[in-house]
C-alpha cells in the first residue's frame, strides 16, 4: 500500500476527533502566548523607551547640589574621559492666584533634548515652552505669569512669559507624576522651557554627564547599568571632595557681603548725621524773628478782641432781630391762611343749612302721604275681612240647606272677587311698606348731616376765637422788634468806626508775617527734603540690617553641601523611567513562571488524550501493521497529529503573543507616559522556543504513548484492549464507612482509582488551573488596598513640613501661625532624617525615612502594627521599628542589628524592636530616649506631622502652599504624592494579572473540557450498558459526571496550596524595593477559583448530558473497544 493511504487515514482520523484537536491547538496557543506576550512586551517596551530617550539625547547622570554648580565644579567634570558635560539651571515657581507648581528648565543645547509637539522651542527671552499635556488649558501665543517662591534667591529675569510652544522631556517622562516641588503645593504639575538668559545665578543648577561607551546600549538592560555604575561610582569619588571646597567659597561671598553692608549702614548714618545738625541751626535763627513778630501780634490781638466782643454782641442782636422778624411775617402769614379758612368753612356750613331745610321739607311731605297710603290700605283690609266673613255664612248656610257651594256659579264668583281684592291689598301693602324703607333711610341721611352741620357751627366759633387771639399776639410782637432794630443800626455804627483803626495796625503785622511765613517755607522744604531723604536713608539702613540678619542667618546655617549624584532610575520628579524598569521586570519574572507551568499541564492533558486516542485507534494500527505498514509509519501519523496541533497552536499563540499582548500592555503602560506608541519586533529565539516547548508538550507525550501501544504484534492490537483489572480499593478497607455508600457511590469510587492515570490527569489539570487562577488573582489581590491600608490606616498624618536648619524668630513666629490654623486638626514635632543610604540586601541605595518621635510618642499619627502578627505595637524606649520590606530584604529579625547613616554620613547601629506593617518605602521609628542612646546626641525637632481636619483635605495643595510659602520651611512631603506613584505600579502589574487570570479560566474550560470527553467516549459501551439496565438519562449522567466533579474537587484543593506557594513567590519576584506587597489575599481569591471551576463543570455537565440522550445505545454496544 501506499503512503497516501495513510495519509487519507490520517485526515480521517483528524475530522474525527475535531474536538480533542482543538483542544490541543488551544492548549499550546495558551502557553505559547504567555510565553511570546510576557516575554516579548519586557523588551518591545524597553527597546521603544530607550531608543526614545537616545534620540533625546537623554543625559546618563545628573550631579546637583545643595549650593549649585561652580565654575571650579564645572571645570573640574569637564576632565572627566569620556564624557559630555553641559550645565543647565531649574527653578520651581508657582502659577500665578493658583497654588499650582510648575519647574522650569533652561533649555539645553546638546544634551536633553526637548520634543517638540506643537510652536517652537523659545529662542528669545520671556518665551516659553511648556508641557504638551497643558495644551488644552493654553494656547500659543498666551502669556502665563508666574511666582518664585519666598525661600530663597529668585532665579528668573522676569516673571512673565509668552507660550511658543509644547513640548515633552526625557528627564520627566510622566505627564501626570512629576514628584515633589519645593514651590505651591509641594507637588509639581508641570514644567516649562526658558532661555538660559532668563536666569539670574551666578552658578549652575544642574550638570548633565552623557558618556560615550553608553551611547547606543538598551538603556533597560544589564549591561548599560554595569558600565553606568562604575562611571556614578567614579564621578562620586572625584566630588566627594568639592563640598568642603564650596562651603569655603560661599563662605566667603557671604562674609564679603556682609562686611560691604555694614560699610554702606556707617556711611548712611554719617550723612543723616550732618543734615540734622545744620536744620537745627536754621531752625533756631527763625525762632528768634517769630518771638519779636508774636509781641507785636499780641497787642493788636487784645484790641481786636475787645472789638471782636463788640461785633460779637452786635452779630448777635442782629440774629435775634432777624429771627424776630421771621417769627413775625411767619405769624402774619399763620393769620391769613387762618382767616381764609374760616371763611371757607362758613360758605361750606351755609350750603349745608340749606340742603338740610330741603331734606327736611321733603321727609314731611313723604310722611304725610304714607300715612294717607297706610289709612286706605287698612279700610281696604277691613271690607275684605267683612266680605270673606259674609261668603263664609252664606257657604255654612247653603251646606246646611244641602247644597254644595262648590257647585254654584255665584259662589265662585264671589271667590274670585275677594281673590282679586286680597292680591290688590296685598300689593298695595308691599308698596307702603317699600315707601317706609325709603322714608326711614332718607330720614337716618338727614339727622346724619344735622349732627356734622352742628359740629362744623362748633369748630367754626373755635376757630374765629383762636383767630381773634393770634392778631392780637402779632400786634404787640412788632411793636418790640420796631424798637430794637432802632437800637441796632446805632451801635452798628460805633464798630465800624473802631475796625477801620484796627485794619491800618493789621496791615503792618500781616507784613511781617507774610516775612516770616516765607522764612518758615524755605526751612520747610528743607525739613520736608531732609526727612524724605532721612526715611530713604532709615528704610536702606533697615533693609540693610535685615539683609545683614539673613546674611547672618544664611552664614550661621551653613553646612557642608552635598553633591547628589542621580542616574535616569532615580532623576528628582521622574517616576516613569524607574517605573518602567519595574513593569518590564515584573512581566519578565511573571513569564517565566506561567508559561511553565501553561506547558505542563498542556503535556500533562495531551498525554491523557492521545492515550486515548490510540486506544481508540488500536484496531486501525493493527490492521495498518498486518497491511505491512511499518511501526515507523504508523508512528508518524501519529507525531503528524500532535505536530499539526502543536503548531497550528503555537503559531497562533506566537502571533497573539508577538502583536496582540505587547500591544496592550504598552499602549495602556504608556498611556500617561511621554514615551511614543510602542515598537513591535518579531523575536525568533522566541518563537522557536515557542513552538519547541509545545513541539516537546505534545510529540513526546505522543511519542512515548504510541512507542507502547506499537510494540505489540498486530494480532495483539486487532484485540480490544482488557479493561482495567478491578482491585480493592483503599475505601473499601474501611468497612464503616463504605457500608454506608449507595450502589453508584461505591460504583464512582472503585472508577476513580480503576482508571488511575485519567485520575492523576484530571487532579493535576484541575489543580494547575486552580493554581495559575488562584496566583493571578491573588496577586491582584495583593496589590489592591494596600494604599487605603497604608494612607488611610496606617497613617494618621497628611502632610510632614520639614523646617529649615536654622530658623530665625521672625520664621519661628511664622512657623507656629501657621501650625495652629484651625483647619489642622492636629500636629506633632519630630526628628525627621531622610536621605538615601545603603541598606543590606539591596543592591542600590534606597531612600530612607527615619522619624523620632518626642517623649509622648506618635499618639494618633502613627499606628503600628506587627507585619506577621498583625498585633498592635506601642514605640519602644530601647530599639527601633523597621518597616517590613526593609526586614525582608535584608533578612532581619527582631533582635538583630541595623546599621544606618546619621546626617554626617557615619554608621549608626540600631536594634530592631519590631517589624512593622508598612507597604510603601523604608521607614525606620524610634523614641527619644532610644534616639540619644543610639546616636549619642540630643533630639530637636527639625519637622512636624500635621493632620488635616476632613473638611481640609479636600483643599490639600493650598494648605501645602500655606507651609511652602514659609521661609522657614525647607520642605512639604505629601502622602498623595506617594499613592500616586505606587498606584501607578499596582496599575500596571494589575493589568498583567488580569489577562493571565483571563488565560488561566481558559486553561481550565479547555482542560476539563478535554479530560470530560475523553471520560465519556472511554466508556460509551458501559454507559449505554447500564442505560439499557434501566438507568434514567439524569442518572446516567450523574454515574459518570460525579467521577469528573469529585476529582475537580480533589484537584481544587490541590491548585488552592499550590496557588498559595505560587502567589508567594511571584510577590517576591515582581515587587518593587519601595513596595510591599500584602501577602494577604482576600477571601473572594479562594472562592472565585472554585466558582469558576463548578460554573465550567455545571456548564459541561449539560453538555454530556446532551451528549449522552443523543447517543445509539444499540450501535455502542456492537462497537469493539
Amino acid at each position: 500500500m501506499t503512503k497516501s493511504t495513510l495519509f487519507k487515514e490520517f485526515w480521517r482520523s483528524l475530522g474525527q476527533t475535531k474536538g480533542r484537536f482543538l483542544s490541543m491547538v488551544c492548549l499550546m496557543m495558551l502557553g505559547s502566548f504567555a510565553l511570546v506576550g510576557l516575554q516579548a512586551a519586557p523588551p518591545d517596551i524597553t527597546q521603544t523607551a530607550s531608543a526614545y530617550l537616545e534620540g533625546l539625547r537623554l543625559q546618563d547622570l545628573t550631579v546637583l547640589s545643595d549650593y549649585g554648580l561652580s565654575q571650579d565644579d564645572m571645570e573640574e567634570l569637564a576632565q572627566l574621559s569620556g564624557a559630555q558635560v553641559e550645565g543647565g539651571y531649574l527653578t520651581d515657581v508657582v502659577l500665578d492666584q493658583t497654588p499650582e507648581a510648575w519647574r522650569i528648565f533652561s533649555l539645553t543645547q546638546d544634551l536633553a533634548h526637548y520634543h517638540l509637539v506643537a510652536g517652537r522651542l523659545p529662542q528669545a527671552s520671556g518665551e516659553i515652552a511648556l508641557l504638551s499635556s497643558l495644551q488644552g488649558r493654553f494656547q500659543l501665543g498666551d502669556t502665563v505669569k508666574l511666582k518664585e517662591s519666598g525661600n530663597a534667591k529668585a532665579m528668573l529675569k522676569q516673571t512673565t512669559f509668552t507660550i511658543t510652544g509644547f513640548v515633552n522631556s526625557g528627564e520627566l517622562g510622566n505627564q501626570v507624576l512629576f514628584g515633589p516641588s519645593t514651590a505651591g503645593s509641594g507637588t509639581l504639575a508641570g514644567y516649562g522651557v526658558v532661555t538660559a538668559q532668563d536666569f539670574d545665578s551666578p552658578v549652575y543648577t544642574l550638570a548633565r554627564l552623557r558618556y560615550e561607551d553608553l551611547a547606543g546600549l538598551n538603556t533597560f538592560e544589564a549591561r548599560y547599568w554595569e558600565r553606568l555604575e562604575q562611571h556614578q561610582t567614579d564621578l562620586e569619588a572625584v566630588l566627594a571632595d568639592n563640598g568642603a571646597a564650596r562651603l569655603a567659597q560661599v563662605q566667603s561671598q557671604v562674609h564679603s557681603q556682609i562686611n560691604q553692608g555694614q560699610s554702606d549702614m556707617d556711611s548712611a548714618s554719617e550723612a543723616l548725621a550732618s543734615g540734622s545738625s545744620q536744620l537745627a541751626s536754621a531752625e533756631s535763627q527763625w525762632a528768634d524773628q517769630s518771638s519779636a513778630l508774636e509781641q507785636a501780634a499780641s497787642q493788636w490781638a487784645s484790641q481786636d478782641e475787645t472789638l471782636t466782643q463788640g461785633q460779637g454782641q452786635l452779630a448777635s442782636a442782629q440774629a435775634a432781630l432777624a429771627q424776630a422778624k421771621a417769627q413775625l411775617d411767619s405769624g402774619a402769614a399763620a393769620l391769613t391762611s387762618g382767616q381764609a379758612n374760616l371763611t371757607a368753612k362758613s360758605q361750606e356750613l351755609a350750603q349745608a343749612k340749606s340742603q338740610l331745610d330741603a331734606a327736611k321739607s321733603q321727609l314731611d311731605s313723604q310722611a304725610e302721604t304714607l300715612a294717607n297710603q297706610s289709612q286706605a290700605l287698612a279700610d281696604g283690609q277691613a271690607k275684605l275681612a267683612a266680605g270673606q266673613q259674609a261668603l263664609a255664612a252664606q257657604e255654612e248656610a247653603l251646606r246646611q240647606a244641602g247644597q254644595d257651594p262648590d257647585t254654584l256659579p255665584d259662589i265662585e264668583t264671589a271667590r274670585q272677587a275677594l281673590a282679586t281684592q286680597a292680591q290688590t291689598l296685598a300689593s298695595a301693602q308691599s308698596q307702603l311698606e317699600a315707601g317706609q324703607a325709603q322714608w326711614q333711610a332718607a330720614n337716618t341721611s338727614y339727622q346724619e348731616g344735622l349732627a356734622r352741620y352742628q359740629a362744623g357751627a362748633a369748630a367754626l366759633a373755635t376757630g374765629q376765637a383762636q383767630y381773634d387771639s393770634q392778631a392780637a399776639n402779632y400786634q404787640a410782637g412788632l411793636s418790640q422788634y420796631q424798637a430794637g432794630q432802632a437800637q441796632f443800626d446805632s451801635q452798628s455804627a460805633a464798630a465800624q468806626a473802631g475796625a477801620q483803626a484796627l485794619e491800618s495796625a493789621s496791615q503792618e503785622i500781616s507784613s511781617g508775617q507774610e516775612a516770616l511765613a516765607s522764612a518758615r517755607q524755605e526751612l520747610d522744604d528743607q525739613q520736608a527734603q531732609f526727612a524724605s531723604k532721612e526715611a530713604e536713608a532709615q528704610a536702606a539702613i533697615k533693609e540693610g540690617q535685615a539683609d545683614l540678619d539673613r546674611a547672618q542667618d544664611a552664614l550661621a546655617g551653613l553646612v557642608t553641601p552635598k553633591y547628589r549624584v542621580y542616574s535616569r532610575q532615580n532623576y528628582p520628579g521622574d517616576i516613569e523611567f524607574y517605573t518602567s524598569k519595574l513593569r518590564t521586570e515584573g512581566m519578565a519574572n511573571v513569564g517565566n513562571v506561567f508559561p511553565v507551568v501553561l506547558y505542563l499541564v498542556a503535556a500533562l492533558v495531551t498525554l491523557t488524550t492521545m492515550t486515548r486516542f490510540m486506544s481508540e485507534e488500536r484496531l486501525k494500527a493493527g490492521l495498518l501493521q498486518a497491511l505491512g505498514y511499518g511501526s515507523g509509519d504508523i508512528l508518524a501519523k501519529y507525531l503528524l497529529y500532535g505536530l499539526l496541533s502543536s503548531g497550528l497552536g503555537a503559531v497562533l499563540g506566537i502571533v497573539a503573543g508577538t502583536y496582540g499582548l505587547p500591544y496592550v500592555l504598552g499602549h495602556t503602560l504608556f498611556a500617561t507616559s511621554t514615551y511614543p506608541p510602542i515598537q513591535l519586533h518579531f523575536y525568533w529565539p522566541l518563537a522557536a522556543l515557542a513552538l519547541g516547548l509545545s513541539f516537546l508538550s505534545s510529540l513526546l507525550p505522543i511519542w512515548w504513548v504510541a512507542r507502547r501501544e506499537l510494540a505489540e504484534t498486530p494480532a495483539q492490537l486487532l484485540l480490544p484492549k482488557p479493561p482495567a483489572r478491578g482491585s480493592r480499593i483503599l475505601l473499601e478497607r474501611v468497612t464503616w464507612f463504605w457500608r454506608r455508600l449507595t450502589f453508584t457511590q461505591k460504583v464512582t469510587a472503585r472508577n476513580i482509582f480503576r482508571y488511575k492515570q485519567r485520575m492523576l490527569m484530571t487532579i493535576l489539570g484541575v489543580a494547575g488551573s486552580v493554581a495559575l487562577l488562584f496566583a493571578g488573582l491573588g496577586i491582584s489581590s495583593s496589590l489592591a488596598g494596600i494604599t487605603e491600608r497604608q494612607f488611610d490606616q496606617l497613617v494618621g498624618y497628611d502632610l510632614i513640613v520639614a523646617r529649615q536648619q536654622h530658623v530665625n524668630a521672625s520664621q519661628e513666629s511664622d512657623l507656629a501661625s501657621a501650625l495652629a490654623q484651625d483647619d489642622l486638626a492636629q500636629t506633632l514635632d519630630i526628628q525627621l532624617q531622610t536621605g538615601r543610604q545603603h541598606l543590606p540586601g539591596f543592591k542600590d541605595q534606597q531612600e530612607v525615612t527615619i522619624m523620632v518621635a518626642p517623649d509622648a510618642g506618635f499618639g494618633q499619627l502613627m499606628n503600628f502594627y506587627d507585619a506577621y502578627s498583625h498585633k498592635r505595637l506601642d514605640l519602644p524606649d530601647q530599639g527601633a521599628l523597621i518597616s517590613q520590606k526593609m526586614a525582608d530584604k535584608a533578612g532581619l529579625r527582631v533582635g538583630d542589628r541595623l546599621t544606618l547613616e546619621d546626617p554626617d554620613g557615619q554608621p549608626v547601629s540600631v536594634t530592631v524592636a519590631g517589624i512593622v506593617e508598612l507597604y510603601a518605602g523604608h521607614s525606620v521609628y524610634l523614641s527619644r530616649t532610644a534616639y540619644e542612646a543610639a546616636y549619642g546626641k540630643s533630639w530637636t525637632a527639625n519637622a512636624y506631622l500635621v493632620q488635616l481636619t476632613p473638611e481640609a483635605k479636600g483643599d490639600l495643595a493650598k494648605v501645602s502652599a500655606r507651609f511652602v510659602d514659609l521661609s522657614g520651611v525647607r520642605s512639604v512631603i505629601q502622602n498623595s504624592g506617594i499613592r500616586h506613584q505606587i498606584q501607578v505600579t499596582v496599575d500596571s502589574l494589575a493589568l498583567v494579572m488580569q489577562i493571565l487570570t483571563l488565560v488561566s479560566v481558559l486553561l481550565a474550560a479547555v482542560i476539563l473540557y478535554n479530560l470530560t470527553t475523553i471520560n465519556v467516549a472511554e466508556r460509551i459501551r458501559e454507559l449505554s450498558t447500564i442505560k439499557v439496565l434501566g438507568f434514567h438519562n439524569r442518572e446516567v449522567t450523574r454515574y459518570i459526571y460525579r467521577e469528573t466533579v469529585a476529582l475537580s474537587l480533589v484537584g481544587i484543593l490541590f491548585g488552592l496550596a499550590g496557588g498559595w506557594i505560587l502567589h508567594r513567590y511571584l510577590l517576591g519576584r515582581i515587587s518593587a524595593d519601595f513596595v510591599q506587597f500584602n501577602q494577604n489575599v482576600a477571601w473572594t481569591v479562594y472562592l472565585t477559583p472554585v466558582v469558576a471551576i463548578l460554573l465550567i463543570l455545571a456548564a459541561l455537565g449539560w453538555l454530556v448530558d446532551r451528549q449522552l440522550r443523543q447517543v445509539d445505545m444499540l450501535e455502542a454496544l456492537k462497537s469493539v473497544d
